[in-house]
């Protein structure tokens, strides 16, 4: 039956030819030989396991990506993979080797650390590798560096260059919209920050002043007299980050609809990421809809310890920064006419503490 379905097998007394060999051959093959002694049967067996290999390669690694020189747009300051992808023709006693390099101006080449392979594919003719470099975070000497991909087996070897660039700036307005429960003038209490105050003179003072960032602040950025949704709806579509202030006034608050409008948003936009600030314990309430309470339980919380000064500690900001887009260098282009709006701002906010504590003094 076996030489129905394969015309060129041919049987030899004791041998099967296969004047031509192909993948499906492959398996294991059993011969019988049967015996008589006297009125007893008796059954011979020779089992041999096939494997088929291919001819070895006569080529060198073809590299697949990177293929030739390409380039790739990353975010200074974030971590980022490099893969190579290449495929091996077979060869019975070689090991492939692969690995990234980076090559600048500045030095010669130097094997980048934190390197990892795995096969990919793996067929007859060979085996496609997956080679991956780690790099910590995207310096700017990572900008004017090419990554080399270097691949060699015994016949030759090849290479594939990437070269990084940095990510276009989005189109948006702001770097972050924040969101913070609203207080009014007479439940302020001097010895600690609200975050009424956080968000309108701490955060403004270290993300805008020290590290160059743009927020949104709603009394201070968006024009009176538009519908409420449509305004919040619109500055958070116009900012790549939300922070989201959590404190029990927020959560149980009408504040709490700015936090369930960042959520829709950064469904339909990925470039948009939230940050949640924990600034005051708080247990959720049973009303919260479904889609925030989810949000609460997945997206990253920075911590902020309660404190009468603007620094608690190093950590926060640190963190902050983290989850912030990455800014460019030169990226603290304050001229005089912003830092004159920022000062006028933060005149207009000790104008309205000062009233609040004049009408608290005459009730």
């Amino acid at each position: 039956m076996f030489k129905e379905i394969r015309p060129s097998l041919k049987l030899k007394d004791d041998k099967i030819n296969l004047f031509r060999t192909y993948e499906q051959d492959a398996g294991i093959y059993v011969c019988d030989y049967i015996l008589f002694d006297n009125s007893i049967q008796w059954t011979m067996r020779r089992v041999v396991r096939v494997k088929i290999i291919a001819q070895n390669t006569l080529h060198s690694p073809n590299i697949l990506s990177p293929s030739g020189m390409k380039t790739l747009e990353v975010e200074v300051g974030k971590p980022l993979k490099i893969e190579c992808k290449v495929f091996f023709g077979f060869e019975s006693d070689f090991l492939p080797m692969i690995t990234w390099y980076r090559d600048n101006k500045e030095s010669k080449s130097e094997p980048l650390l934190q390197n990892t392979t795995r096969i990919r594919v793996e067929e007859l003719e060979g085996k496609s590798f997956v080679h991956v470099a780690t790099l910590r975070e995207v310096t700017e000497r990572d900008l004017n560096s090419n990554f080399i991909c270097f691949a060699q087996n015994s016949v030759g070897n090849s290479t594939g260059v990437l070269k990084l660039k940095r990510k276009e700036r989005d189109h948006k307005e702001f770097d972050a919209f924040v969101s913070y429960a609203k207080q009014d003038s007479f439940e302020r209490d001097s010895t600690f920050l609200n975050e009424e105050q956080f968000a309108l003179e701490v955060l403004p003072e270290v993300l805008e002043n020290k590290y160059g960032y743009k927020l949104c602040l709603l009394e201070r950025d968006i024009l009176p007299g538009g519908a409420y949704t449509d305004d919040i709806v619109t500055a958070i579509q116009q900012s790549r980050r939300a922070i989201i202030i959590l404190s029990p006034g927020y959560v149980n608050g009408p504040s709490i609809f700015e936090l369930q409008a960042a959520v829709n948003c950064a469904l339909e936009d990925n470039m948009l990421k939230l940050i949640l600030i924990k600034y005051k314990s708080f247990q959720e309430p049973a009303s919260l809809p479904a889609i925030v309470k989810k949000a609460l339980k997945i997206l990253p919380v920075v911590t902020w310890k309660s404190s009468n000064s603007n620094s608690p500690n190093k950590q926060f900001w640190k963190y902050m920064r983290y989850h912030m887009p990455v800014k460019n260098i030169g990226g603290l282009e304050k001229n005089s006419l912003k830092f004159f709006f920022h000062r006028l701002f933060s005149m207009v906010i000790n104008s309205r503490k000062a009233t609040g504590r004049s009408q608290q003094t005459k009730k």
